[in-house]
This record gives C-alpha cells, structure tokens and sequence, in this order.
C-alpha cells in the first residue's frame, strides 16, 4: 500500500526564513537515494508556499510524472469535498509534480502560475511509521 500525501495549508515563519533554499544536503540525499526519511527533512525545512516548480526540482530532482495525473485527480477531488483544507481550491491547469520513496511514499505538491499553493511544512515534521493511504491536509 502507498502512503499518499497531499500538500496543504498554512505556512510558518522559521519555514519562511529558511524556504526554497537551493542547496540542501538532504535534498541530494532524496535525489540518490530515494528515502522518506530525507524527502520528509526537504519538505519540512527547505519547501514553502510560492516555491516555483525549478526550484523545488532543484531540491528534489525530477518528479515522477507517471504519478502526477493521479495526484491531479486525487486534489481536485479533494478540493471539492473539503475546500476549507484547500484554500486556493484546484483549477483544471494546475500542475502537479509527485515525488516516491523507495519506501512506497507517495507526495504530491500543487502548482499554479509555477508557484506552490496549498501547503504546509508542518504535516512533514513525522515520518508515518509506515506507508498507509494517507492524504495530509489541515
């Protein structure tokens, strides 16, 4: 089973101060390696709303784009059903990129004009003690 995760909400100040950084060890970490545990470090400390699409794939690496049509229907399903966990709602061209784990994680963050939306570091401050069907929200 993959654990899947949606990107939402709310943003806070030290992730601010530190967010869309370009160099990040965890981040090549991810890239080698493919582990939760890193991709997790990434989007908890280095990853904010307004990061554009570059810089997150210079943090993370190439999506996986065989993911990402499912992850486009997965959020805006789930903009419909719970809008107030999805303030910025989905429209028909945002872009999504999916990020996996060798560990069978699944994490798909929301763009718009190149920018992330509807995201919150904070539901990356634990990693899940296993993969399980999981869409993190507010």
């Amino acid at each position: 089973m993959k654990t899947v995760t949606m990107c939402c909400l709310a943003l806070s100040v030290s992730a601010y101060v530190s967010g869309c950084s370009k160099t990040d060890s965890a981040g090549a970490h991810y890239q080698q390696k493919k582990d939760v545990k890193s991709l997790y470090a990434v989007l908890y400390s280095q990853i904010i709303n307004g990061c554009s699409v570059d810089e997150v794939q210079q943090l993370l690496g190439q999506d996986n784009p065989s993911m990402s049509e499912r992850g486009s229907s997965a959020i805006r399903k789930l903009a419909e059903r719970s809008p107030n966990n999805f303030p910025d709602g989905f429209q028909v061209d945002d872009h999504v990129l999916s990020y996996t784990t060798n560990e069978d994680f699944i994490v798909f963050l929301q763009f718009r004009n190149g920018q992330l939306i509807n995201y919150n570091p904070g539901e990356f401050s634990k990693i899940p003690e296993k993969p399980d069907v999981s869409i993190i929200g507010k």
